[in-house]
């Protein structure tokens, strides 16, 4: 399969960086599509998709770190396998907050931000899991908007608005309980 994702290059440094990353992580990438599938045929079908997604995204994936790099492709893969299972079973999706229409136009992020202190945050958001950390990494500290967050991980782009907003909720709550912003 290696052979077909460096088909779709052009240049020698993409070949080389889509290589390395196939030789590093699709073992680990296999295992966390399987572990949604229990299923080898459709794991593989989720780590061609997220691979199609490395490509598609691979000017972004070069500024992330070795660790940043490991957890987006994890993940990612993982999302594809659930973004696979999801098309098979033709789950609807809805948007939480057209749901629950909540559309406030407070940004208590970016109060959050401006009250606390960059390392408070951090701490907070490192107590939340990886894929939430994750997606408050993508969007608060890289500011990719939604649906470049959908793209990078695999997600539909309600279904990563949903996510974030979710994840942002925890996070605000959790600086609230540290008291941070808080006066």
């Amino acid at each position: 399969m290696l052979s077909a994702y460096l088909s779709m290059l052009s240049t020698a440094a993409d070949k080389s960086f889509v290589e390395s990353l196939y030789n590093d992580y699709e073992r680990e990438m296999y295992a966390a599509a399987y572990s949604v599938f229990k299923n080898k045929a459709d794991a593989e079908d989720a780590v061609h998709d997220a691979f199609l997604r490395v490509i598609k995204n691979i000017d972004r994936l070069r500024t992330f770190s070795c660790q940043e790099l490991k957890l987006y492709l994890i993940v990612m893969s993982r999302n594809a396998a659930f973004a696979l299972y999801n098309k098979r079973t033709k789950r609807a999706e809805c948007d939480i907050d057209e749901f629950y229409d909540l559309d406030s136009g407070v940004d208590i992020e970016r109060q959050a931000q401006i009250s606390a202190g960059v390392a408070e945050i951090a701490a907070a958001m490192r107590q939340h899991s990886d894929h939430d950390y994750e997606l408050l990494y993508l969007h608060i500290v890289k500011e990719y908007r939604p649906r470049e967050v959908a793209e990078l991980l695999g997600l539909s782009p309600e279904n990563a608005r949903q996510q974030i907003h979710r994840a942002r909720m925890k996070l605000i709550k959790l600086l609230r309980e540290m008291g941070v912003g808080d006066g």
